[in-house]
């Protein structure tokens, strides 16, 4: 995965957070509304049903924020995580290793529907040819 992949997906994790913990406050404000009716229809004054409602939902508030903070924490160690450039350096040619990776899916896509589960590239620069395997099939691009 490139840094620009892994910077989408925490984008996309921390949308979905945010949503949910809107979500989950919506519900908590309809299941305190609930909760304060069945309790005075128990003869429990609304007051103390309210201030037991308010209490618990600080504490979910509370909660959500702390998960929060915790999955953009994660995200930004993910996001900031070194990702190496490998260069194969040969005859005074230099190949990027990721591009090569890239094009070699980008021919199996050509040619092959599906998702990539394996991939494995063998680049041979005395060839000028860099081999994959994607998914048990075998291919070859010219670097």
């Amino acid at each position: 995965m490139r840094k620009d992949d892994i910077k989408e997906v925490v984008k996309t994790a921390k949308d979905e957070t945010v949503k949910a913990m809107g979500e989950i406050s919506k519900a908590a404000g309809e299941l305190t509304k609930a909760a304060g009716a069945e309790l005075a229809s128990a003869g429990i004054t609304r007051e103390a049903a309210g201030a037991a409602a308010k209490t618990a939902a600080k504490k979910a508030g509370s909660a959500i924020r702390t998960a929060g903070k915790t999955v953009k924490e994660a995200g930004k160690q993910v996001a900031s995580a070194v990702i190496p450039e490998v260069y194969v350096e040969m005859n005074g040619r230099q190949y990027v290793c990721a591009d090569t990776v890239e094009r070699c899916k980008a021919d199996f896509r050509a040619s092959h529907a599906g998702a990539v589960r394996s991939c494995r590239v063998y680049i041979k620069p005395e060839d000028g040819m860099a081999y994959y395997v994607i998914n048990g099939i075998e291919g070859k691009v010219a670097l």
